[in-house]
């Protein structure tokens, strides 16, 4: 039995992975995708992606000046960590 993906358009986009399990579209992003994010399409107001075309982290944030290479998304700089992941 082939291994399909299931989209959920009524709900909003959901694409599930091979165990069922959600996935945001929006976690890996190109540099392009990224520029193309309006204004008013649905973004939560902090947001952060992967960027498929230099493997490093972004955050959007709705308040950013617009990139002409990014849109609202910029490179994070800093350090992160976690105490908990769930």
């Amino acid at each position: 039995m082939p291994n399909y993906k299931f989209l959920d358009i009524a709900g909003g986009l959901v694409i599930n992975d091979e165990e069922g399990a959600p996935v945001d579209a929006r976690l890996v992003l190109t540099k392009q995708e990224m520029l193309e994010i309006a204004d008013n399409y649905y973004m939560p107001e902090v947001y952060l992606t992967i960027c498929s075309d230099d493997g490093q982290l972004y955050v959007y944030n709705a308040n950013n000046e617009d990139d002409p290479e990014t849109g609202k998304f910029k490179k994070f700089t800093g350090e992160a960590s976690a105490t908990e992941v769930t």
